[in-house]
């Protein structure tokens, strides 16, 4: 119960889908990292040094100070 609470209250779960014919290569290169949360963490806060990303804790929502960039899926 008090570990459900804790989730509830600070875990935020992002899911998103790979297709096994377009996104062959990015499933086979996953299958090769022990660490993937930490991979993808790594690469988006590289990207939201790039786009000088400024995230105010206080207000508990981020800021862009450049243009938002869409990727293509």
């Amino acid at each position: 119960m008090a570990r459900a609470n804790y989730q509830n209250k600070t875990i935020k779960r992002i899911v998103f889908d790979l297709n096994r014919n377009t996104d062959g290569d990015i499933l086979a290169f996953f299958e090769t990292i022990s660490n993937r949360q930490g991979l993808l963490k790594q690469l988006v806060r590289q990207e939201m040094a790039r786009q000088n990303f400024i995230y105010n804790n206080n207000k508990k929502k981020g800021e862009f100070k450049s243009s938002v960039i869409s990727y293509g899926s």
